[in-house]
């Protein structure tokens, strides 16, 4: 399987995807998260997910 990189668009290949698994950019060393949307894969930015957390003042 074959993503592009939301920070650098640089192209990633994944081998066997698997919910959760965690993956690096080897262009700008960013660590995303495989998650799967409704038969889509998508990357998310490791700690990305923390962030509706932090809204809650």
């Amino acid at each position: 399987m074959i993503l592009e990189c939301p920070i650098c668009d640089a192209t990633i290949t994944v081998n066997n995807p698997k919910e959760g698994a965690v993956v690096v950019c080897e262009e700008c060393d960013t660590e995303f998260e495989l998650v799967q949307f409704d038969d889509e894969w998508d990357l998310l930015e490791v700690g990305e997910e923390d962030w509706e957390e932090d809204e809650d003042f």
